[in-house]
């Protein structure tokens, strides 16, 4: 099992969501903590970082298989997550 840790900005973002929306990337991101590779992720294109798709929301996340971390980043709606 991955450990989970919300930079500062990651962890307002969530909070800010409608309360349903962030109930579902909390299940998802528990998930993800069990099993990174049974999850819908992709690699950025030109960084060092993924994304885990939870309906039109995305999260953006560092994983390191080394540490057994997952450092989450940003997340938000899909129009303005990328910006």
């Amino acid at each position: 099992m991955y450990k989970v840790v919300f930079t500062a900005k990651a962890r307002r973002q969530i909070i800010e969501l409608p309360r349903l929306v962030a109930k579902r990337i909390a299940v998802k991101i528990e998930e993800l903590a069990a099993d990174p590779s049974a999850q819908d992720i992709k690699k950025l294109a030109g960084m060092d970082l993924y994304r885990l798709r939870v309906g039109d929301y995305r999260v953006i996340f560092d994983l390191k298989h080394e540490e057994l971390l997952i450092v989450i980043l940003n997340l938000g709606h899909r129009k303005e997550i990328y910006k």
